[in-house]
């Protein structure tokens, strides 16, 4: 007995057709079994009918997953930052001149520590960017900016968030290139009243009392900004004000531990003794080098405790960068050994 012969899709399609027609006219909705078909196979039919039962897809689509609704935002945001550009214009350069002066000092500075530049080009790089830096404060007098300098308020608007940003970042600039004014100098005067090493224990002195300062100057124009408040009178403006500053003083107790705390224990063992005794004599016979530079060593050398000899300038320049013996590695102290080189934190301090 032959098994009945299953009707081919165009027939259920047909069928599925005439279905929909007649629910159509009639106005019933379509029975169960129609329904669950059409789900088991496509309709090839183009009904408005079956186009109502099949399940839309729903389009959701996000903002950044289209790639043209990004190339639209983008000119109003350019638009947008040139305006404030045009705005804060001699805030915006002032900022770029003080953070170039920065770099190209610093490294004159670093050079001139480790002995590859001369001394007098770092000091006369200091110097002129201090100059700079007065002519700048007296370009901004009337903001009294120079006054942050000495932890007091700025002429500037409390509320105005964008000056408060901008004065920080002047005096934060400002503290810098004095501090590197006043290394020019120790490295200038260096080595006749200091030696290159105790030299390099001062410069990450100087180094820590400037971080440390930084860090406090901005209290006074955040606690200005926190305090001016223009709330509802419903709420208790006194009580919010004191809430901000406890907040923000706290936080700032805080930034302060976890900057001193990494670099206190190696920085109380900082001392001016040199780890290593100077041996003069003549200079070392033929075959006898400086593991540093590969020349003969000089008259004047310096022999470390585990026996191996260097020239002095050489060892110096080492242990400005390294704790460790340069042949047998073994360690000379547990001094910190960073800004021994006369370089300043980059770390700009808005908080």
């Amino acid at each position: 007995m032959e098994s009945p012969q299953k009707p081919s899709v165009s027939q259920m399609d047909s069928l599925c057709d005439s279905h929909a027609v007649f629910h159509a006219l009639t106005g019933d909705e379509l029975p169960e079994v129609h329904v669950k078909r059409s789900h088991r196979h496509r309709c090839a039919c183009r009904s408005s009918a079956c186009k109502r039962q099949r399940p839309c897809a729903k389009h959701e689509e996000s903002f950044f997953s289209n790639p043209k609704n990004l190339f639209i935002a983008i000119p109003f945001l350019i638009l947008f930052l040139l305006k404030i550009a045009l705005e804060h214009s001699d805030g915006i350069w002032s900022v770029i001149c003080l953070s170039m002066s920065f770099f190209y000092i610093n490294q004159r500075i670093k050079n001139a520590a480790c002995k590859f530049e001369p001394k007098w080009l770092a000091c006369s790089t200091s110097a002129v960017g201090l100059l700079g830096l007065l002519c700048l404060q007296c370009a901004f007098r009337k903001e009294g900016v120079y006054r942050s300098l000495f932890c007091a308020p700025s002429y500037i608007s409390s509320d105005d968030w964008v000056g408060l940003l901008w004065s920080i970042l002047v005096t934060d600039f400002s503290l810098k290139l004095i501090t590197m004014f006043l290394k020019s100098i120790v490295i200038a005067l260096s080595p006749r009243p200091l030696g290159v090493y105790p030299r390099s224990v001062v410069l990450v002195w100087m180094e820590f009392a400037s971080q440390i300062y930084r860090s406090i100057v901005p209290v006074v124009p955040w606690i200005r900004f926190l305090t001016e408040l223009g709330i509802s009178p419903r709420l208790n403006p006194t009580a919010v004000i004191v809430m901000f500053a406890l907040i923000y003083v706290l936080l700032k107790i805080f930034s302060l531990w976890l900057l001193v705390s990494p670099i206190w224990s190696a920085f109380k063992s900082l001392n001016l003794t040199v780890p290593y005794s100077t041996v003069v004599g003549i200079s070392s016979p033929e075959g006898e080098m400086c593991v540093l530079c590969f020349e003969n060593r000089n008259q004047l050398s310096a022999a470390l405790r585990c026996g191996h000899v260097f020239c002095k300038n050489c060892l110096d320049r080492w242990l400005i960068y390294f704790n460790e013996c340069p042949v047998c590695s073994s360690k000379i102290n547990d001094e910190f050994k960073d800004w021994r080189d006369g370089s300043t934190s980059r770390c700009v301090q808005l908080f």
